[in-house]
């Protein structure tokens, strides 16, 4: 899950731009894990379930490939987190698929429920480099197990 396929098609983590502090932080901790993985960045979690649902411009997955792994921020004002991730749950794409939720909410009542609707992370914000690592690294160790 966390190895480029072996047709050298390179690790994909898909990413809502409502997170950019976050994420830009973490690139350098996600290169550590997944080398030279390529990123994709869309607005929002409407454009993210377009995207996952291969709706409108991302119809053609030779310019938007399926993503290796989705990386979301509950900020967007668009579509709440917990509906991209009921949609993405119906439509099994949490199945083949790894999420991670960026939260600002230390609630646990609201990880249980993104854990519930097919979160592989919950993660808090502001984020912690250290332990996003380690647990982007046990969540590498569980798909690899799982493929």
């Amino acid at each position: 899950m966390f190895e480029s396929p072996t047709n050298n098609k390179p690790f994909l983590v898909l990413m809502t731009a409502d997170c950019v502090s976050d994420i830009v932080a973490l690139n350098g901790v996600i290169n550590s894990i997944v080398p030279g993985f390529r990123e994709y960045w869309v607005p929002d979690g409407r454009e993210l379930l377009k995207y996952l649902m291969r709706s409108g411009q991302y119809a053609d997955r030779s310019l938007y490939p399926e993503p290796d792994l989705v990386l979301f921020s509950d900020e967007s004002s668009a579509v709440c987190s917990f509906r991209v991730l009921r949609i993405a749950r119906r439509h099994k794409l949490s199945k083949r698929i790894p999420f991670v939720l960026l939260s600002g909410s230390a609630r646990e009542s609201e990880k249980r429920l993104a854990d519930k609707l097919g979160a592989r992370l919950f993660v808090q914000q502001p984020v912690d480099k250290l332990r996003f690592s380690e647990q982007l690294s046990s969540l590498k160790e569980v798909c690899e197990r799982a493929a």
